[in-house]
């Protein structure tokens, strides 16, 4: 009996993160919890079998590939059903451009009965550039000048009139129009925008603030080897999620993926904020995390941006 399936979203992109991904989830004290649920396209299983047959032990495994066309939300379907058929209780979704150890993942499996409270909706790690986590990982990891130049780049961020059809632009009060930069209060101010898309941040947006927290992570690349002093952050402050990486109770991802009501794109991440947003729930955020998204597909040119990074991260690591 396990207690969480780890849904591994991939496709042909970013081939280089799995073997790297795969020899964390080798590294777990909690093996014997967790299933990983492979979920592909455009891609022989045979790459994924390979890599498993000489980097992964005594976890199990299972690979379902799909067709090319609009297939996020049946994997997210598959993994939920995958998980109830087979009695596994939580799901873990985790999309492949994201790199988290094997501590952070053992102290999350460790934490599950926080998921008991029905008021707590999800456990997600502080992802790099993760909305709203972005801020608790400069938080936890930067020195205060690191921190004062990455702020003053948010600051420099005019935010778009335009962006997935919305106005954002009253967000400059707390970044072009501002003097210090406000997590807080730029947040709230998100949180007031009546819009169904609210994952936004100059991190989504300013080319510039990314390149320099990239510079940032690979000077402190060696932490993704290491155990931090983990902490549970527990709050109703923040109403939107924007982290492709968190734990979900089965039966209540598929209370939200059932509720077509909740959809505006064959995603997960609306529906999932709107539940969360309508029962006033609560996030579960691991504190000192040190996971890592690299970039958004809102900067130009990020799939270059994103590779060479991560064979930055990767090189003597």
């Amino acid at each position: 009996m396990f207690d969480v399936c780890i849904g591994y979203l991939t496709d042909h992109r970013r081939l280089y993160t799995f073997d790297r991904f795969v020899s964390f989830v080798n590294k777990l004290a909690n093996k014997d919890k967790v299933c990983l649920l492979i979920l592909a396209n455009n891609v022989e299983p045979s790459f994924f079998e390979n890599i498993i047959k000489h980097n992964l032990h005594n976890v199990h495994c299972r690979i379902i590939t799909f067709d090319n066309n609009n297939n996020y939300i049946n994997k997210i379907n598959t993994l939920i059903s995958f998980s109830k058929e087979n009695n596994i209780k939580y799901c873990m979704k985790c999309d492949n451009d994201i790199i988290i150890n094997n501590h952070a993942l053992d102290y999350m499996f460790d934490n599950l009965h926080l998921l008991e409270n029905k008021e707590n909706l999800f456990i997600t790690p502080s992802l790099s550039s993760g909305i709203p986590s972005v801020d608790y990982f400069i938080e936890d990891f930067f020195s205060e000048s690191e921190k004062d130049t990455l702020y003053n780049l948010f600051l420099k961020t005019d935010m778009p009139k335009s962006l997935w059809g919305f106005d954002y632009s009253p967000l400059n009060e707390y970044t072009v129009n501002s003097e210090k930069w406000n997590a807080t209060q730029f947040i709230n101010k998100n949180n007031q925008l009546n819009y169904h898309y609210k994952g936004i941040h100059p991190i989504r947006i300013n080319k510039e603030a990314v390149l320099y927290q990239h510079q940032l992570i690979l000077k402190y690349k060696h932490k993704i080897h290491e155990k931090q002093a983990y902490k549970m952050h527990i709050t109703d402050d923040y109403s939107y999620l924007c982290n492709s990486i968190f734990i979900i109770n089965a039966d209540n991802y598929r209370k939200i993926i059932d509720s077509r009501e909740l959809y505006v794109d064959p995603y997960d991440e609306v529906p999932v904020n709107k539940y969360f947003q309508m029962n006033k729930l609560r996030g579960v955020y691991v504190r000192n995390s040190f996971t890592i998204h690299p970039i958004y597909n809102t900067i130009l040119d990020h799939p270059n941006i994103e590779q060479k990074f991560y064979n930055e991260f990767f090189r003597d690591n």
